[in-house]
């Protein structure tokens, strides 16, 4: 993203981040199921093992690259003038949802359901509702995204209010088709706006850095919340649900 400097490609080229993400997410059940009906466990432990060991290599290329910022960074007070806090405090919020639905929900499958097949499910379904609204979005006005991702938080928090009264397997499934699909509605245009903000204030390093520490700061608080309780899934799926309609909320408050 940071190597075209084109600032009006910016929410294009997040589009087809997420989309490419989306497609490799999509590949790995695919092939580990393949190697399952031909293989064994085993093999498929040991083949895992060769590709990330494999996946490495590339990053030989990288060791005589400078990881130092060519500039220095923009002090807090700056960087987050106006409305430029607004994106992350709306990224922390999505990190609860997104941390549930990735982390906690494929647990709570497995332990209902007792196979790995089930599990692998999840990603397949969740890949394929999201490569093509990542594509759409990510070529969406900015009028258009803001609307988008109220309706699509909405949705959501709607979603995991159903996985919390009813008790259907289809439900279930059907649930991470839909939330995969709208799920990019938030997140794209959240992921625009932050490296969008970066690039006008001259720090794009510290828009990732200040990205990534909402989103990882709200998971150990959630995380650090979950340990002290006993029912786990009900409670996580309460907080999701609550973060997607503050979220909404925010969206709508906060301009």
């Amino acid at each position: 993203i940071q190597s075209d400097h084109a600032t009006k490609r910016t929410s294009s080229n997040t589009g087809i981040l997420y989309a490419l993400r989306h497609i490799a997410t999509l590949l790995g059940p695919a092939f580990g199921a393949a190697i399952l009906i031909f293989f064994t466990q085993n093999a498929l432990l040991w083949i895992t093992i060769v590709a990330l060991l494999t996946s490495l290599l590339p990053l030989l290329a990288f060791r005589h690259f400078s990881d130092k910022p060519l500039t220095l960074s923009t002090p807090r007070q700056k960087f987050f003038k106006g409305n430029g806090k607004r994106p992350y405090l709306l990224t922390a919020l999505y990190a609860v949802h997104d941390t549930v639905e990735h982390n906690l929900l494929p647990l709570f499958i497995f332990i209902t359901f007792g196979t790995l097949e089930s599990v692998a499910v999840v990603p397949v379904l969740f890949s394929l509702a999201a490569v093509a609204l990542a594509f759409v979005m990510g070529r969406t006005e900015h009028r258009y995204r803001e609307l988008a991702m109220i309706v699509a938080a909405f949705v959501i928090g709607l979603i995991w209010l159903g996985r919390l009264q009813f008790d259907s397997t289809l439900f279930l499934f059907v649930s991470v088709l839909v939330v995969g699909f709208v799920a990019n509605a938030v997140i794209v245009p959240l992921d625009s706006d932050i490296f969008e903000h970066g690039r006008r204030i001259g720090d794009p390093l510290s828009a990732s850095m200040y990205r990534n520490t909402s989103y990882m700061l709200m998971q150990l608080i959630l995380y650090g919340a979950l340990f002290l309780l006993i029912n786990v899934f009900d409670a996580s799926f309460a907080i999701a649900c609550l973060s997607m309609f503050a979220l909404v909320v925010m969206n709508t408050v906060y301009v």
